[in-house]
C-alpha cells in the first residue's frame, strides 16, 4: 500500500519519536542500510516494507551524543500495524506536520518534507 501524501508519526509516551517515512542507525550503508530499515519496521510495527529512495539526513547534537538521522521513503508496505516499542502511531498529510511537536533531530528532516513537497 503506497500512501504518497501522508506521513506516520510514531509516538512514545506523549513525545513524538520521528516521523516516517524513516530513521535508521547511520552505520549502515546502501543496500545495507535499506535492508536495516525493512528490519527495524518489521521489529517495530510487524509490517513488511520496501524502502525506496533516500531524502536527506539530519546532525543534531544532544549534549555529548551525536545523531545522525537519514530519511529514506518507504515504497510500499504490508501487514496489519501491531505498536511494540511506541504507545502510538498516526497518519497526517504533509501540511499538518507543523501542528505536532517534535525532537529537535527530527525538524531538518520535517523542514526538507514540508520544502519538497514530499
Amino acid at each position: 500500500m503506497k500512501r504518497e501524501w501522508d506521513w506516520m508519526l510514531e509516538k512514545e509516551s506523549e513525545a513524538v519519536k520521528c516521523v516516517k517515512p524513516l530513521k535508521h542507525n547511520p552505520q549502515f550503508e546502501g543496500k545495507h542500510h535499506c535492508k536495516h530499515c525493512e528490519r527495524e519496521l518489521k521489529e517495530e510495527f510487524s509490517i513488511e516494507a520496501t524502502i525506496g529512495r533516500y531524502l536527506t539526513e539530519s546532525f543534531y547534537e544532544y549534549g555529548s551524543v551525536n545523531i545522525n538521522l537519514k530519511a529514506y521513503l518507504v515504497e510500499s508496505f504490508s501487514g496489519d500495524f501491531r505498536l511494540i516499542d511506541h504507545d502510538k502511531i498516526e497518519w497526517i498529510k504533509i501540511e499538518e506536520i507543523k501542528k505536532h511537536e517534535f525532537a529537535p533531530a527530527d525538524i531538518q528532516i520535517n523542514d526538507y518534507l514540508i520544502k519538497n513537497g514530499i
